[in-house]
């Protein structure tokens, strides 16, 4: 965090983002937006509590409840009067989010891409969901609608976050299925989907400048969604000890998760030179990213066999 003392402030959130990476990187000097920022600000670590799902800490961060108040625990809970699973949607949290309250006490908000966010009925503002986010509950909105047809025309749809479903599945993550014809991506595939990412920040620039511009703000909130993606898909190609790495892949591709967040690193410095000298500025890095290749998917199984 950076803090100026004038009233405006610039909230920038990166999905899944890796803190520990980041800082090393921006340590490095290849992050130098970030650099400055940690330079000049405050740097506060925020760990979700144990047993909760990273969906729920989004919606923490949203609303300012922990999740036994919001009640968002994950978009896939046990119906406890079935036993069945069960698809939610953000619909069912409570409590309002904390750019409706800025709203809702006049001020001039504009929120991008939130993870889990609701389009709000009434705002002093604009709203783009699920656009070039990672999680998709009910599809690529906005409010006003005129500012998607906006986007539309001047930047074209996010290329990984706006895609469809190849079975026309609503609620579902776009990056799962981008570029990948099998239960594992070729290298081919690998290769076309850290270039698409690649383009999905750029458009995410462009579409984030473009809305800045139409300000001023007295809240501006963006989140990127493409760390989150890159770290799903491509964290073997980053991680050496990762079972799946594989060195001739990364030379040919190099490290889409640092070149990302060297991208995304970029669009900060973009918004935080058009915010200006006399704007709080809030960067946001939520839960992180890492191997995962234990056996906890068998866990299911495991039960039903005892």
């Amino acid at each position: 965090m950076a803090n100026h003392g004038s009233g405006r402030v610039l909230f920038i959130g990166l999905d899944a983002c890796d803190a520990p990476t980041m800082l090393a990187m921006a340590a490095e000097g290849r992050l130098p937006a970030l650099a400055g920022l940690v330079r000049d600000g405050a740097v506060v670590p925020t760990v979700a509590p144990y047993g909760t799902f990273v969906g729920s800490s989004w919606m923490t961060i949203t609303t300012g409840r922990d999740v036994a108040n919001h009640r968002f625990w994950n978009w896939l809970e046990i119906d406890p009067v079935t036993y069945q699973p069960a698809l939610t949607t953000p619909r069912e949290a409570r409590g309002a989010s904390f750019w409706q309250r800025v709203s809702d006490a006049g001020r001039r908000v504009a929120v991008m891409d939130v993870p889990h966010m609701n389009l709000p009925t009434e705002f002093n503002g604009v709203a783009l969901k699920e656009w070039g986010c990672h999680d998709r509950h009910d599809g690529t909105d906005a409010y006003p609608r005129s500012l998607l047809d906006e986007l539309d025309e001047l930047v074209g749809r996010h290329p990984v976050g706006c895609r469809s479903h190849p079975r026309g599945d609503i609620a579902f993550a776009p990056c799962d299925y981008t570029e990948r014809a099998d239960r594992l991506r070729t290298h081919d595939e690998e290769a076309r989907l850290a270039a698409l990412l690649n383009d999905g920040v750029e458009a995410k620039r462009r579409a984030a400048l473009h809305v800045y511009d139409k300000g001023p703000w007295d809240l501006f909130v963006t989140v990127m969604g493409e760390g989150h993606c890159v770290g799903h898909q491509l964290w073997h190609l980053h991680d050496p000890s990762h079972p799946r790495h594989d060195a001739a892949q990364r030379l040919r591709v190099g490290d889409p998760v640092a070149d990302t967040y060297e991208r995304i690193d970029s669009v900060i410095g973009d918004l935080v030179a058009r915010a200006g000298d006399d704007t709080t500025v809030f960067v946001q890095m939520n839960h992180g990213m890492g191997p995962h290749f234990d056996g906890d998917h068998l866990f299911d199984e495991l039960l039903l066999r005892i």
